[in-house]
């Protein structure tokens, strides 16, 4: 039936959940809820048209109190309306009730998941016809008439009351109907026309009984132009249920930082909820007790008026009498709190309804109508009921003397206040503050882990990283000896046999100290690369490339890498690649180098036997294609205690004797975090003393090897570098490069960009560092490319950039300022050389 104009609608709790509005809600909900819910704060900017439409009513707790509400549900994200919706059907579907929802097409399909997931045969009562499911768009393309801009009343109940009565007759319990028509209207601006189809709602409901649920997305109301229309859409409804918000815990930092001031904020508002209800217990406890004396000095004058007020208070009043029965009296609030009648308490008392653990502390009162205790506690005590239904009431009781006009004891009046809301405040507000304690516990505890696996990750970095430079500072000593040797050798004149041969044994001596520093510098590259990668990974900065490629090349590539090694330590290399070509698009070099980790650390631990690389296809669809790589050897194996530690940042099996095999135990740390980037993951099975087999998966679309151009011969123009410039402010660098270079050109040396900016234009090649004194290398480039657009038929000079910065924001920034290559330090001559003839072919 229409809700008349002038009458407010009820504004009830979410049919679903009936739960208090949570004080931590949004800010946005808050601000429309301010009036509704006495919860969000007064600081915030409310909207009009929904405070206005709300004005002072209050929530009702009870949704679905008549099986011909036309309820409203407001809503701001979709989440919370499916819960809503969900809640409202479920209950219908699984108690054999029909219920129709009337939706968008997502909205269906997230609703019938949701209705699935709490384990309902949707198909089954679909074909009973229990539940029926319905397209909001095409049911609002049958009933409007768009060149009359209104709803056709006879196709609605043509379409929709046909149904429903159709329902009511093959269902006797009640009808649930969901529809959210009127929300497709309000999103374009078409109030009218959802006020039209809600009053139409209304009158099939003056026919037929069922309950309707009509969700609006908030959002349409916000506009100050709106307010009209929001008092009409709440005034076709016999209920109002505002929206409510929920903000999900998180495990992220900053977010469980953020839920630990909420929890506190609660904790902060509960305390203060529950002083004001102490200070408003003890104003009403001053005035029962007010109350008891003015009892006391009129009670036989004025008995009947005195009953009749009592039947009205909130306070529960019982009286006892000492052999008089007619003195005896009880309010219904008493009866209503206690959970017995008045005939069960006349007779029998109501001890019996107090808790047994509460029982003893009252032992003295008097608990019968003619009780004749003559000397009780009169002080105030909390204690608790239990009811016929088992739920707990706490209520605050006092008791006083009841004395006639000659001041003679006729027995006592004692009042009960309920105060089951202050304790359950008091409860919540204890658990939430546990709740911060333990957070917060939890949080420092998180933060001491913290603090020490980050000073582990610093002391076992700083150890791989001195155990290089150790070698490379013995070796460098013992060349010095060497050459101390050569020299003392060198000084005698003439030169014997022996002489020569302790020459030529110091030489062999030298070169064992050079290969030992090859080896520390590169086992420190490796190091410093590994970190750089992990880092990246951990900041989510180590971005894949996207290029097609063949699986099967890459780690064909990879094995003829190990065939010397493998055939050195007779160890037999066997390479799976059976499958056919199938590209995909990916990072070959982030796969090479996760397959080379592997096969290092199999020939690493393997003494005798075989080591296999297989490349398997898993799955192949037209979007996606998954391959699996495994490494398998014949080697020293794993225990559990080693496999539980395997992937963890500088963890080695064989850390009893690290030294036996080395490496920085960074590797596989690394291959996890690659693996799991290109959408797989890594595992491995091992026995101790009989091999280890590691397997991990990768995916990506499929894609098409293009073969690459025939090489195309450069034609090299003889002597087109002659000068190389080299810009580098640390000496030990300079000299580096200059004896690098000074064999084949004419190197010229500057130590920051102003110098550079002088002598560029005499060097057709720049060896460029990034980060100098006075001016660095990226605002030189700069200044040499703005000079040489500003110069006509001025040549451009090649730029190569030189840094230990190997991240790829400094590389782009180098490219963008107009440098055409980057080296990353340390640099060795093979490289320097070729960049030069690279140049040389192309200028």
């Amino acid at each position: 039936m229409t809700q008349s104009q002038n009458e407010s609608p009820v504004f009830a709790r979410s049919p679903v959940t009936a739960r208090p509005v949570r004080a931590e809600a949004s800010r946005a909900n808050e601000d429309i809820l301010s009036d509704a819910s006495s919860v969000a704060s007064s600081e915030h900017e409310s909207l009009p048209a929904y405070e206005d439409a709300i004005g002072n009513q209050k929530l009702s707790l009870c949704a679905h109190g008549k099986d011909h509400d036309h309820i409203v549900q407001f809503y701001d994200t979709e989440e919370f309306l499916f819960n809503v919706i969900v809640g409202f059907v479920a209950p219908a579907l699984m108690a054999r009730e029909a219920a129709v929802i009337i939706a968008t097409k997502s909205h269906l399909e997230a609703i019938e998941l949701r209705l699935q997931a709490r384990g309902l045969d949707l198909a089954a009562r679909k074909r009973r016809g229990q539940l029926t499911l319905l397209d909001a768009h095409e049911i609002l393309g049958v009933l409007e008439q768009r060149e009359q801009k209104q709803i056709s009343a006879a196709k609605f109940d043509d379409f929709v009351g046909t149904l429903v009565r159709r329902l009511s007759r093959q269902f006797h319990g009640r009808i649930y109907v969901y529809g959210e028509i009127v929300d497709i209207l309000a999103s374009r601006g078409d109030y009218e026309l959802a006020v039209e189809l809600e009053q139409l709602w209304n009158g099939l409901q003056s026919l037929v009984s069922f309950t309707l649920l009509c969700g609006y997305n908030l959002n349409n109301f916000r506009d100050q132009s709106h307010r009209d229309a929001f008092h009409k859409v709440c005034h076709t409804h016999s209920k109002v249920t505002p929206s409510e918000g929920y903000a999900d815990l998180h495990d992220k930092p900053d977010d469980q930082a953020l839920m630990v001031a909420q929890l506190q904020q609660k904790a902060k508002a509960l305390e203060n909820e529950i002083e004001r209800r102490k200070a408003a217990e003890a104003a009403l406890h001053n005035s029962l007790k007010l109350l008891s004396d003015h009892a006391q000095e009129a009670l036989c004058r004025e008995r009947d008026q005195y009953r009749t007020l009592l039947s009205i208070l909130p306070v529960g009043v019982y009286g006892t009498a000492f052999g008089d029965e007619d003195d005896y009296f009880i309010n219904n609030r008493f009866c209503e709190i206690v959970g017995r009648t008045r005939t069960e308490i006349r007779i029998n008392g109501w001890v019996d309804a107090v808790h047994p653990d509460d029982r003893k502390h009252l032992s003295a009162w008097p608990f019968s109508p003619c009780d004749t205790c003559a000397d009780i506690d009169t002080g105030n005590h909390e204690y608790r009921f239990i009811r016929a239904d088992g739920s707990i009431v706490w209520v605050a009781g006092q008791t006083a003397a009841n004395r006639d006009d000659s001041g003679n004891l006729r027995g006592y009046v004692h009042t009960i206040l309920d105060i089951s809301a202050l304790k359950a405040l008091e409860r919540d507000r204890l658990e939430a503050r546990n709740a911060a304690e333990k957070h917060q516990r939890h949080r420092a505890e998180e933060a001491e882990r913290y603090k020490k696996d980050q000073d582990q990750w610093i002391d076992s970095l700083c150890h791989e990283l001195r155990n290089p430079l150790n070698g490379i500072s013995g070796n460098v000593e013992l060349l010095e000896m060497g050459l101390q040797v050569r020299r003392t050798t060198l000084a005698k004149d003439p030169l014997v046999a022996d002489d020569v041969r302790t020459l030529q044994h110091q030489l062999d001596l030298d070169q064992d100290s050079i290969d030992a520093i090859s080896k520390c510098v590169a086992h420190q590259k490796i190091i410093t690369d590994d970190v750089l990668n992990i880092s990246k990974l951990e900041l989510g900065k180590l971005v894949l490339r996207a290029i097609p490629f063949d699986p099967k090349t890459t780690l064909s590539d990879v094995a003829k890498m190990f065939e010397a090694e493998a055939t050195r330590q007779g160890l037999d290399l066997r390479v799976n690649l059976s499958i056919s070509s199938l590209p995909i698009t990916g990072d070959p070099h982030r796969l090479s180098q996760v397959v080379i980790n592997l096969m290092a650390n199999a020939i690493k631990f393997t003494q005798r036997g075989s080591i296999t690389l297989s490349l398997f296809l898993i799955s192949r669809t037209p979007t996606s294609i998954t391959y699996r790589v495994t490494v398998q050897d014949t080697g020293i194996g794993l225990t559990e205690p080693e496999l539980a530690m395997l992937f963890q940042r500088f963890a080695q099996p064989t850390s009893n004797n690290p030294n036996t095999y080395g490496g920085s135990g960074l590797g596989l740390y690394l291959s996890k975090g690659l693996v799991e980037l290109m959408g797989g993951t890594i595992s491995v099975s091992s026995t101790k003393h009989t091999g280890s087999i590691f397997s991990f998966t990768f995916s990506g679309p499929p894609g098409e090897c293009i073969p690459p151009p025939p090489p195309q011969p450069l034609i090299h123009a003889p002597h087109s570098i002659r000068t190389v410039l080299v810009v580098e402010d640390n000496i030990l660098n300079q000299k580096i490069m200059y004896r690098f270079l000074a064999p084949f050109y004419r190197v010229l040396l500057a130590s920051n960009g102003i110098e550079a900016l002088e002598v560029y234009e005499d060097a057709d090649l720049v060896f460029m560092d990034i980060v100098m004194p006075g001016m660095g290398g990226l605002e030189c480039t700069k200044e040499i490319r703005q000079r040489e657009r500003e110069q006509k038929g001025c040549k451009r000079v090649p730029i190569v950039g030189l840094s230990g910065n190997a991240r790829q924001d400094q590389i782009s920034r180098a490219f963008e300022v107009g440098m055409d290559e980057y080296l990353t330090k340390p640099v060795c001559k093979r490289r320097v050389l070729e960049i030069v003839e690279e140049f040389e072919g192309v200028l």
